[in-house]
């Protein structure tokens, strides 16, 4: 299951938020879980962030692309903790975050702020809330 956000930005470009749904994962404490993973971009177009979500460019990975970083990160923020409150499941569901590099690392652990937790998925450091 894939959810896709967009948003315009002042300077021009598309923030985009990806939320795709990995039932089932295995957790080091040995149960399952569904788990939201969330990829986020900001490019020039809709389509190139698409592309690059889908693994199809590496136009993005690892440079900063503009100069609204901090208006989309708020953006994205704001998306994650709505898109958080409006999911309903009968299961037990983490959101996973986890960063492409330590100056986004830096950035993201803002999200310890809203309860989210530092943790490993897949062998990687991420930050996850169970929701």
């Amino acid at each position: 299951m894939l959810h896709k956000m967009h948003n315009a930005l002042s300077n021009g470009q598309v923030a985009s938020l990806y939320f795709h749904l990995d039932r089932g994962r295995r957790f080091t404490d040995g149960y399952r879980y569904d788990c939201w993973e969330v990829g986020f971009v900001v490019g020039d177009h809709r389509s190139l962030n698409n592309r690059w979500w889908k693994g199809r460019t590496k136009l993005y990975d690892g440079k900063s692309t503009g100069k609204c970083g901090l208006e989309a990160l708020i953006w994205a923020k704001n998306a994650i903790l709505a898109f958080m409150s409006r999911r309903e499941s009968d299961v037990y569901q983490y959101m996973v975050v986890r960063h492409a590099d330590e100056r986004r690392g830096r950035v993201y652990k803002r999200l310890l702020r809203e309860d989210f937790v530092a943790g490993v998925h897949d062998e990687e450091p991420v930050l996850m809330k169970a929701f």
